[in-house]
Order: structure tokens, then sequence, then C-alpha cells
């Protein structure tokens, strides 16, 4: 067993002094590398073994203040010490701590250590610098002088905006500086003086960089609607600190909703009832549907839209639509957070709706409504897309499970590409599936299929023959017993 930290201080005695045997300093190196901290139980010999320490500064920095004085002069040591914690360069030696050319490693390694360096090189605009682009709220440890000087705050703006809290006053009431800051970072404004967050130029120029940054505005520019409008352009969720009589704007409610939906959250009521702003809303993120009315939530068109784009929303349909076939399975295939747990218990009623479009062939009769079949087939392809993405690495239980379920969607899909090699009625009505969309191709053998002509393949009897075996093999993996009768039209 590895030796710990915990077990090395039960002996609360440091490892023998003296000669040290290789597999008391394996036993150390060991320990150091599960944590740095063994690194202080070590002998001083240990403690001056410099791949014992490397490797124990390497896994917590702070260690290094256990190191020898030696290897606490150690260029190596002490910058990956300082990498993996900033602060490891205050147990540096005083002459690292001076030394520019490594201060300026350390620093570019983590732009934090400059706390730790000499006040002499906090004032080193080269160094800083570098502090500043790695780390910008390194700032906080510049000279005064560094921190009114606009390249470097800016550079650290750039990397962190909170870094712009550290700069010089002179430069937050800069007007110029200040602008550049915005339109580099519009959160920036959270730091300007009272007087440029009334400027209406100023405001502007960092809401349309982030909209948020519309929450610093004085009131007066909340009221703004030219303002308003570019900042919910940016981000919708800007409605939320928009004045109440621009939130109930129309063109700004849609405006912030098409961009972000969840920002229905902070329009009026009227506009959460509301078809258009609703359906805006959740086709740009699904879950929007929480914030609309009992009414909408029951609209067929507004919840498949919610839950093609995001699977959970589903859950804010009402119970009416959460049990509808379609609206399952498009919650099941959906672009955002797909409802992968809906997959199998959908399979079974694709299958009954097949089997149905398929008793006009078994009838003896080749017309088949291909609009139909499509609207299954693409929804086959989505649910074994879904399977495959979601499929676990691991050969388990799980993965068990979902080579099952891959097995029934894939005896699905052959059936229906039985289906579509055969000629097809084309129908262009949906009267059946509202909210579907389907462009009917030509008649014939799908072309996303690309098989073989084979005229044997189109005649009557072998079309029936295929499918009543396809029919069978799909039973079988979806462990059906019954047999296809015109009762499956009844239950579909």
């Amino acid at each position: 067993m590895l030796p710990t930290l915990a077990n090395l201080a039960l002996h609360n005695t440091p490892f023998p002094t003296g000669v040290v045997s290789d597999a008391e300093r394996a036993r150390m190196l060991a320990a150091v590398t599960q944590d740095g901290y063994a690194l202080s139980y070590a002998s001083d010999e240990l403690k001056n073994d410099r791949k014992i320490v490397l490797a124990a500064v390497t896994q917590n920095g702070i260690a290094l203040r256990y190191a020898s004085d030696e290897l606490q002069n150690d260029r190596k040591i002490v910058l990956a010490a300082v990498t993996q914690n900033n602060r490891a360069l205050s147990y540096a030696s005083n002459e690292l701590k001076q030394d520019r050319a490594f201060v300026l490693a350390a620093v570019a390694q983590n732009g934090y250590a400059l706390a730790h360096a000499s006040a002499n090189l906090q004032n080193d605009r080269e160094v800083v610098l570098a502090a500043v682009t790695q780390n910008g709220t390194a700032l906080y440890h510049a000279s005064a002088n560094l921190k009114n000087d606009r390249e470097v705050v800016l550079a650290a703006v750039a990397q962190n905006v909170a870094a712009l809290q550290f700069a010089s006053v002179n430069l937050k009431n800069d007007r110029e500086f200040m602008l550049a800051a915005v339109t580099q970072n519009g959160y920036a404004v959270r730091w300007a003086s009272d007087e440029l967050t009334q400027d209406r130029a100023f405001v502007l120029a960092a809401v349309a960089q982030n909209g948020r940054a519309l929450s610093y505005a004085s009131n007066e520019l909340r009221q703004d609607r030219a303002i308003v409008l570019a900042a919910v352009t940016q981000d919708g969720a800007a409605l939320a600190y928009a004045s109440n009589e621009l939130k109930n704007d129309r063109k700004i409610v849609l405006t912030a909703v098409t961009q972000n939906g969840e920002a229905l959250f902070y329009a009026r009521k009227e506009f959460q009832n509301d078809r258009k702003i609703v359906l805006a809303a959740v086709t740009q993120n699904g879950i929007a549907l929480r914030y609309t009315s009992d009414e909408l939530q029951n609209d067929r068109e507004i919840v498949l839209a919610a839950v093609t784009q995001g699977g959970d929303a589903l859950s804010y349909a009402s119970d009416e639509l959460q049990n509808d076939l379609w609206i399952r399975i498009a919650a099941a295939t959906a672009h955002v957070q797909p409802r992968i747990d809906l997959i199998e218990e959908v399979l079974l009623p694709l299958f009954k709706l097949i089997a149905v479009e398929l008793e006009p062939i078994l009838q003896d009769r080749t017309e088949v409504d291909c609009v139909k079949i499509k609207l299954i087939e693409n929804a086959v392809i989505g649910l074994g897309r879904k399977v495959m993405q979601n499929k676990p690495d691991i050969l388990d239980d799980d993965q068990k499970h979902w080579n099952l379920v891959l097995e029934k969607v894939h005896a699905l899909d052959e059936l229906i590409g039985d289906v579509t090699r055969n000629p097809c009625i084309w129908t262009e009505t949906l009267e059946e599936f509202p909210g579907l969309v389907y462009k009917p191709e030509p008649p014939g053998p799908s072309s996303k299929r690309d098989r073989p002509a084979d005229e044997g393949d189109y005649t009557p009897k072998s079309s029936k023959m295929r499918i009543a075996a396809a029919l069978a093999n799909a039973r079988l993996k979806l462990g059906l017993h019954e047999t296809l009768t015109p009762t499956y039209r009844q239950r579909a």
C-alpha cells in the first residue's frame, strides 16, 4: 500500500536521518507523488533530493516550503511549484524573487505569482504585462504607476473584466479609456463612474457588446428604447433590466425571446400568452414553455416546437400532449437534452403504425401512403441516431440494454426499408399529423437508401412475402407474440 500523509503523520517523526536506503527513497517518492505535503516528514537528505522535491511540488506547489534551501533556489523546481500554485513563489529564495528573468517566466505560467515578486518587479512593465495577460486580476499586485497604464489595464481587462476594479481612479473616469474597455467587454461599465453610466453613447457601446451591461445603466437610460433594443438584441435576458414601460413593448419582447427564449420569464403576462411570442421563445429554447399559459402548453404546434428544441420541455406540456406519440418522439430525438428514456417505449406504437400502413400490401395491393411512411421512417432514423450517440462505452448492463434497444430500432428500419422499395401513392396532406412538415419526393424507391433497382422486387407477390417476413422479425425483436390483424389500426 502506498504511504500517505496521514500514516506518515501517525508516526510523528521524520524519515530516518543518515544514509537513506533505496527502499526509503522509493517510499518517500511514492508518498509525495500522492500528496506533496508528505515532504514535510522527509529527512533533510530527502528534502534535498531533486527528484523527490520535484514530484512533491508538481503535486502541491506549497510543498516548496519544506524543500532544502538549495532546492528553493532551483529554477526548474520553483517554476514547477509556481505553475501548480502561485503562492509557492513566496517560498523561493530571495535571489529568485529578485531575478527578473525567472519572475517573468513564473508570472507567464501563473500571473498571480506577481503577488510574491519583489516591489521592483511589481513595477516592471514587462513583468506586469506578462502577469495580467495570464491572469487579469494580478493587476491588484501591480504598482500604482502601472495601474494607471492604459495598455497594461486593457490587457488585464481583456483577460478578466473584473480586473478593471483595480485600475486607477483616473482611468476609470477617463471616457476614452472606458469606452475602449466597454467596447472590449461591455461588463466593464460596472466599474465606470456615475457620470459615464448616464452617458448615452457610452452605455449604448456597452450593451451592444454585452446586453446585460444594461443592469449598470442609469434608470433614465433603461427607459431609452434604442438602448434597450440594442441590449436585448445582443442578449435577450437583458429584458430583465428594462424599464416596466419597455417590458410592455411588443417588438422589444419579441426581439428578446428570439435571441434567448428564457427571456419570456421577464415578459408581461399578456406576452406570455401571446402565441407568436411564445412560439419564437420555445423555438429558441424549449424550456421557455414553462413560462407560458396552460392554454399554450396545450397547443400542439407550440409544444412540438419546444420539445424538438429541448427534450426536457416535455415536462411543461399539458398532460394530454405529454402522451402524444409524435410529441414524445420529438422529445426523444430533440436537439438539446433528448429524452432518451422515451426511446424504447415509442417503438411499439411506431411498429403498430407501420403495420397499419402495410395492410394494403398484405391484402395484395401495392398502394401505400408514403407520406406517413416517411414520417415514421424519419422518426426511426432519428431514434436510431440517438441510441448510437448515447450508447455507453463500457460493456455493462446499460450497454447490453442499449444493444437490445438498437436491435429493435434496426428491425423497424429494415421493415421501413422494405416498404420504401415498393411503388407508393404519394399524399401531400398531413391532416393526421398536424405540426409535422414533410415535402414529398417523386414516387419510387427512397433515394436515401440507394438500393439497386430489381424488377422482381416490385411485384406484389415478392413485396408481400418480404414485408411479411420483415414484420415477423420486427415482432420478434419487439417481443410481440400477437399476429398482424386489422385491430392494429384500432390500437394505433
